[in-house]
């Protein structure tokens, strides 16, 4: 039989039509296929974000969405850890807290409403004035800035912090004698906060909060606290400068850890200060201190699988 060479010369163009067609679409399926990350809380979003940001700058959205979804499955998994609030073990008054219960999962119950106050330009107070006298040793810097980073607790309710259901854990750092800066997302449906620092312990409130940028302010009505001396500002600010993190991690209050500023990057729109300072769950909100003792900022997240990366919300902008 002779062969239909005209039928055999369709076929072939249409199987490279059909080729080129789905070559074409396949990065815009990719595209149209970015997994969804508004379940995650805000500092798991950024996360993810600071890890895929190379791709998605350099390499497009194929190998972005894929990056996206790659560190999704290792979230799930439990291998990237980030600074969330972790279980809390004590209070100042009982150091044999009941261990966390989540009683916001039983069918029938919901969270109880959580309205986050305006930001509003952010903290009314003058910036404190930075520091330039000459370098301490990791001593003075703790004597020196220590006791402006208190314990952070939050619940739902006082009934449920004390019983340490649905528990909050954090650190701030006190920026007057009446107010304090730390991470938002420590506070998610929680709008009972108190602050410990030793022996003391006070309720405070919420004054400001910007859960976008993960900056909130807590107030109290009395001038207690102990404030920070100064702040530096971004354009001051060195890669390979010596760093310390003051925290609570895993709830062990005013723990020393010192590195190096490794990074300056901006993120969103954010400052945002890279270091080799360590932190752990329960270091959010705490402060990174300079030489000098100087505020530097607000640390807030780590990647759980990379050697030494530690981010922080430059401190500065708590005043915008």
């Amino acid at each position: 039989m002779k062969p239909n060479y005209r039928k055999i010369i369709l076929n072939l163009i249409l199987g490279k039509l059909v080729l080129i067609l789905l070559c074409w679409l396949s990065p815009m399926q990719a595209f149209a296929q970015t997994p969804d990350l508004s379940h995650l809380t805000t500092e798991e979003r950024q996360s993810i974000e600071m890890a895929c940001l190379e791709d998605k700058v350099m390499n497009g959205p194929a190998a972005y969405n894929e990056c996206l979804r790659k560190e999704l499955s290792l979230l799930k998994e439990h291998i990237m850890d980030s600074v969330s609030p972790p279980k809390v073990t004590a209070t100042p008054t009982n150091p044999d807290l009941p261990e966390k219960k989540d009683t916001f999962r039983k069918v029938g119950v919901s969270k109880p409403r959580f309205d986050w106050p305006a930001w509003k330009g952010g903290i009314p107070e003058k910036r404190p004035n930075v520091s330039s006298e000459k370098a301490l040793d990791p001593v003075a810097i703790f004597k020196r800035a220590a006791p402006s980073v208190y314990v952070v607790l939050a619940g739902a309710s006082k009934k449920d912090l004390l019983e340490g259901n649905n528990l909050g854990q954090g650190s701030a750092v006190a920026i007057s004698k009446s107010r304090l800066i730390t991470n938002c997302h420590i506070f998610e449906d929680r709008p009972f906060i108190i602050i410990v620092q030793k022996g003391f312990t006070t309720e405070v409130r919420m004054e400001k909060a910007d859960p976008n940028t993960d900056r909130c302010v807590l107030a109290l009505n009395q001038t207690v606290l102990n404030p920070i001396n100064g702040v530096r500002p971004w354009a001051s600010l060195e890669v390979g400068e010596k760093v310390y993190s003051i925290g609570a991690p895993r709830g062990l209050e005013q723990t020393l850890g010192e590195g190096l500023i490794s990074g300056l990057r901006e993120f969103k729109g954010m400052h945002i200060i890279q270091t080799t300072a360590p932190i752990s769950p329960g270091s959010s909100g705490g402060g990174l201190f300079d030489k000098n003792g100087n505020l530097v900022g607000i640390t807030t997240f780590l990647f759980r699988q990379s050697q030494a990366m530690t981010f922080a919300l430059l401190a500065e902008m708590y005043w915008e």
